[in-house]
């Protein structure tokens, strides 16, 4: 029995060495340096080989460029499919992208492969990814290729226009003619991608074959990306007759993309006004939003009645949408403690004057908060810096943050900011947990130091210890604004730790995760979990979702026929659980249901805040974590509506 216990005391001491998987994930999650790879990149199992590629992928290092070419000519097609996957995300890449494009013969030329091989159409989307304009004609000519590789080209094209390194008008023929391809998921890609190209030089012969197809195409998806492209190429009786022919569509999804081309007097009010009585929420949205842009008394009377009848995250819609197409609020709503929050935050957008709006900064609903904080921000030098200063104290860090974009702004178009600023600032880095308000004030302070070097003094201790703790983040901003601080300081701090703030999953537990159950007041999502694709980011979830988080938060984004995110304690998408995630992308398509990680514009800033896409979004892949799919309540997702409730997240596990 002593020996027993003995054994099991020594295993608890000593517990058994992490799988070289494990080992790959945890340098990645570091996103240490790629020669801590090499190792692994030459594992006998072709699993580690694979898991090494992903993970160089995600560290977005042109160091790891030597590595991943060794792997993406692996004789395993999973290996040298991830490998090349990774090539797309990491800098300086294209040159052998293209190398390696002109060495790999098309499908057309070698036969159909098996499915699973993906080695050229990896090649293809990584070469959107790093290519540039002089890859246009190369992915054209593409577009033509058999199967899954045309789809590939056509996704590669749409992402060299999203990136603005080049328009893409030279592939609208191909795209074009793609359009009658028999694989609906070839039609798709090439639809999207003339929703994203310039279709406005496209011949004449061209543009007729684009109107005349748009409504013929075998997916809803296809035909909303299709007609979104066409409108720009119609006439106005074109267009009403197209958008009017859209509105009956079978697809919610055409119904959305109809109401959301529409510009005023496209569409009568009565036609608006019948979407407006949509049985769909996304549609329902939609047409409110349209109705905004048509204005006159119609779009009046509609506003006014809304904000008296509807409940208060419908008058919310509206009010948005009055403003935004330039209709008159009355900003005493806003004022108003009595009303409701989303509403007085909305018609924040309205108000004009700075000391209203520093009065509302500090009000006690975090929605009013932000929005006039956010309004304050719009402002910018019409806000005294005496006032921002003022903020930079204040408690919210989504006020601070703003109060950071007011001097920048000062900073840029004066040069004069007072010199008080600086000490302030460096107070609030010293102790700050906000990742943006932190990467904007390290970048204020270096703006600062460029202009005016005697204002930022380098022997200041308690600076020193500020950038010290920005180049010890784990948000990747943050380390970058706080070097390039350093750097215009020509300070060189001594050696640092980098902190890992996010809970690191325990491989063993995370991968027994397999799904969770969204209880909402419209009904039950049921999400299956990625825990082999996405540990983190599941492990994470399922963490929070077990702390109850998520119980009692809003959903509160929600994007007609794109997305629904909750996840923000806060309710206005600025609140996260106190610290950051790696991104842990992949080549998973986001399909209608694709459960991602929501981030700000930088890398490896997710939190907690989570979506559902209502629709494919191939924009989507390899840009934000997907960590599951909605495997069953997709029709309860689409009828969410802005202000919806998580009342509850159960996470199921694999038994031991």
């Amino acid at each position: 029995m002593l020996v027993v216990l003995g054994a099991l005391a020594f295993a608890a001491d000593n517990p058994p060495p992490a799988s070289p998987i494990a080992q790959v994930q945890a340098l990645e999650w570091q996103r240490s340096d790629p020669s801590t790879f090499e190792s692994f990149a030459d594992d006998p199992d072709a699993s580690v080989r694979r898991a090494a590629a992903v993970g160089l992928g995600r560290l977005r290092n042109p160091a790891a460029l030597g590595l991943l070419e060794g792997l993406a000519s692996d004789l395993d097609a999973n290996v040298a499919s991830a490998a090349r996957e990774a090539l797309g995300y990491t800098p300086g890449a294209a040159i052998l992208i293209r190398h390696m494009l002109d060495a790999d013969p098309s499908r057309a030329a070698w036969g159909v492969p098996a499915v699973t091989d993906d080695r050229r159409g990896a090649l293809l989307r990584a070469l959107g990814r790093q290519g540039d304009a002089t890859d246009v004609a190369r992915l054209t000519a593409a577009i033509a290729e058999p199967g899954a590789d045309g789809a590939s080209a056509a996704d590669a094209v749409a992402r060299l226009a999203r990136r603005k390194v080049d328009n893409g008008a030279a592939a609208v023929p191909a795209l074009v003619d793609c359009l009658v391809r028999i694989d609906p998921a070839v039609v798709e890609a090439c639809a999207q991608a003339l929703r994203r190209v310039d279709v406005s030089a496209a011949d004449e012969a061209t543009t007729r074959e684009l109107k005349a197809r748009w409504d013929q195409l075998p997916t809803g998806p296809a035909r909303a990306w299709a007609l979104r492209a066409a409108y720009l190429r119609m006439d106005a009786p074109e267009r009403t007759a197209a958008l009017t022919r859209a509105l009956s569509d079978p697809d919610p999804l055409v119904r959305i993309a109809a109401l959301d081309a529409a510009g005023a007097g496209d569409l009568p009010f009565p036609a608006l006004a019948d979407a407006h009585a949509d049985g769909r929420a996304g549609v329902r949205s939609a047409a409110t939003a349209a109705i905004g842009r048509t204005g006159g008394d119609n779009g009046r009377i509609f506003f006014e009645t809304q904000v008296t009848n509807a409940d208060a995250w419908e008058a919310t819609e509206a009010m948005e949408a009055r403003i935004a197409g330039g209709g008159a609020v009355d900003v005493a709503i806003a004022t108003d403690p009595t009303g409701a929050p989303q509403l007085r935050a909305a018609a924040i957008a309205s108000v004009r004057d700075a000391s209203t709006l520093v009065t509302l900064a500090s009000d006690v609903s975090p929605l009013v908060r932000s929005a006039a904080a956010g309004r304050l921000a719009e402002l910018g030098t019409a806000v005294s810096p005496k006032d921002a200063l003022a903020m930079l104290a204040h408690e919210d860090f989504v006020v601070r943050q703003a109060a950071i974009e007011i001097l920048t702004a000062h900073e840029a178009r004066t040069g004069a900011n007072p010199v008080a600023f600086v000490p302030a600032l460096i107070l609030q880095l010293r102790t700050d947990t906000d990742p943006d308000a932190l990467a904007a004030g390290f970048t204020l302070l270096a703006e600062r130091a460029r202009k005016r070097p005697g204002d930022v003094d380098v022997r200041d201790n308690v600076l020193k210890a500020s950038i010290a703790r920005g180049l010890s983040s784990a948000d990747l901003p943050v380390r970058e604004a706080a070097a390039h601080l350093a750097k215009e300081l020509k300070y060189t701090p001594g050696p640092v730790d980098r902190r890992v703030d996010f809970p690191v999953p325990d491989a063993g537990q995370a991968v027994q995760i397999r799904s969770a159950r969204v209880i909402t007041n419209r009904g039950e999502l049921r999400i299956e979990l990625w825990p082999e694709v996405a540990p983190v980011a599941v492990w994470n979830f399922a963490r929070l979702a077990e702390s109850n988080f998520f119980d009692g938060v809003v959903f509160h984004r929600v994007v007609p026929g794109f997305v629904i995110q909750t996840g923000d304690q806060r309710g206005d998408g600025s609140g996260g659980p106190g610290y950051t995630l790696p991104d842990e992308v992949s080549d998973r398509p986001f399909a209608t249901g694709g459960v991602g990680m929501a981030r700000s514009t930088a890398f490896d800033t997710g939190g907690s805040q989570w979506f559902v896409t209502t629709s494919p979004q191939p924009s989507l892949v390899g840009d934000y974590t997907q960590f599951g799919q909605v495997t069953d309540g997709m029709r309860v997702a689409k009828q969410i509506r802005r202000g919806d409730v998580v009342l509850d997240v159960i996470i199921e596990r694999n038994k031991p």
